[in-house]
């Protein structure tokens, strides 16, 4: 943290903090100054996400959820890449109540662990854990799966059909507004329509902190299950 800088000096940073708190900024002292977590203020996009409303142990969804497995929308929605974090979110919704399920992720940051031949088993064992596949069915279960990826990799679109017979569709991210996108988390997390496995650290965190820049535009980082949802 700035804090513990030996080129500023104490009195700065004191009339630092003072300045920020009496701005009503103080997430700003300490995020960026104090080199803490902290969700809220009034950059944070998701204001109104909530640990205890949004989320749940894995266990409790998979028994809210036990029962409708089959009746379930299944989505697999990956942002791929290749020198910076690869992202992936498997979800399920209700597609009665409209209730949206994320039950895992895939969060990888380590170039040599992002190609296709390493990312898509894991993908794979992701789906499996999330609805285990019965061989007796597999045809069916195949069928309940969309998957999704940024069309701008096209890329891994095509190798993962080549390689893997994984088909995936494109996404309209480029022709969508980011703010559309955002507004309809926002209507999910107030009208009580998504609950997050606390099996996705990285989602959470990012929810957590994606705040608005210093321009009051939102800035292009952290957000890389973000886009996936």
């Amino acid at each position: 943290p700035s804090e513990q800088n030996p080129f500023r000096s104490r009195e700065w940073l004191i009339a630092k903090r003072v300045e920020l708190y009496a701005r009503g900024e103080g997430d700003v002292w300490e995020r960026e100054y104090m080199a803490k977590r902290v969700r809220g203020g009034k950059r944070s996009i998701f204001p109104m996400f909530d640990i205890k409303t949004h989320t749940s142990s894995h266990e409790e969804i998979e028994q809210t959820i036990a029962r409708q497995k089959w009746d379930m929308d299944w989505v697999v929605s990956v942002d791929p890449a290749t020198v910076s974090t690869f992202g992936g979110l498997v979800a399920c919704q209700n597609p009665y109540s409209r209730k949206l399920y994320i039950m895992g992720e895939l969060y990888e940051s380590t170039q040599s662990n992002t190609s296709v031949t390493q990312i898509v088993p894991r993908i794979e064992a992701l789906k499996r854990k999330s609805f285990p596949h019965d061989p007796s069915k597999a045809e069916r279960w195949e069928e309940r799966w969309l998957q999704v990826c940024d069309e701008a990799e096209a890329w891994f679109i095509n190798e993962a059909l080549d390689r893997f017979q994984q088909s995936f569709q494109k996404t309209s991210k480029a022709t969508n507004d980011k703010e559309y996108g955002i507004s309809l988390i926002r209507d999910l997390m107030l009208h009580k329509k998504i609950i997050i496995s606390k099996e996705c650290p990285n989602l959470i965190r990012e929810l957590e902190n994606y705040v608005k820049g210093d321009n009051g535009k939102i800035a292009k980082i952290n957000d890389h299950l973000i886009d996936c949802l």
